[in-house]
């Protein structure tokens, strides 16, 4: 008896049918704790779907011989296996809870399933920035103007599930300091001022 393919509720187990002739029941059990058993169905085919099993969850199957005349073989040797947990349903779209210049809180719907999950650049997916374990994060250390573009994934203990809609803020501007007039002609004057770190190609404004 060996274990062919698992599925998220339902286990396929084979198993050598032996000299029994062509025809012969087999009575195929399963249990969740290898003590008590319960029958899953019979067959006369050397194969055979345990179904209806619960995702996440560790299962023992044993299978014997029936003969025309009820009467029961041994069991064969027992296998068992873990069927997964379906993969996590997509987060909802990230949205914005909090922004400074340096730093953004995102928060997003659950995903179904997820026990975690991944904050990931929306233009570079395969970037992980954060793995929380709820659904939000606060993103720190960026420069003032700078673009947070992110999307998630849900995580569990058998995968990652698809991803979110992406969504995208900038940081606030820093204020500009230390203002100063470098020359004052007849009606125009100049001006430099110390950017605050704000990212190359932030606009200022002089009023």
């Amino acid at each position: 008896l060996a274990v062919v393919q698992v599925a998220t509720t339902a286990v396929l187990v084979s198993w050598d049918a032996g000299t029994n002739s062509a025809g012969t029941n087999f009575e195929v059990q399963s249990s969740s704790d290898n003590v008590t058993f319960g029958s899953a169905g019979t067959t006369s085919a050397a194969v055979f779907s345990v179904a209806s099993l619960e995702a996440g969850g560790t299962y023992y199957v044993r299978v014997r011989a029936v003969n025309g005349d009820g009467a029961a073989t041994a069991f064969s040797n027992t296998v068992s296996t873990r069927t997964p947990l379906a993969v996590p349903t997509a987060p909802g779209a990230p949205s914005v809870v909090l922004v400074t210049t340096a730093d953004v809180k995102w928060e997003w719907a659950a995903s179904t399933g997820a026990t975690s999950y991944r904050i990931v650049l929306a233009t570079q997916t395969a970037s992980v920035l954060s793995a929380p374990a709820t659904n939000g994060i606060t993103l720190t250390g960026y420069a003032p103007n700078s673009l947070s573009s992110v999307a998630v994934q849900g995580v569990n203990v058998d995968g990652v599930g698809p991803l979110s809609v992406g969504a995208a803020v900038y940081t606030l501007a820093a204020a500009p300091s230390t203002l100063t007039f470098v020359s004052v002609g007849s009606g125009t004057a100049s001006l430099v001022w110390d950017g605050a770190g704000n990212v190359p190609g932030t606009l200022f404004r002089a009023q």
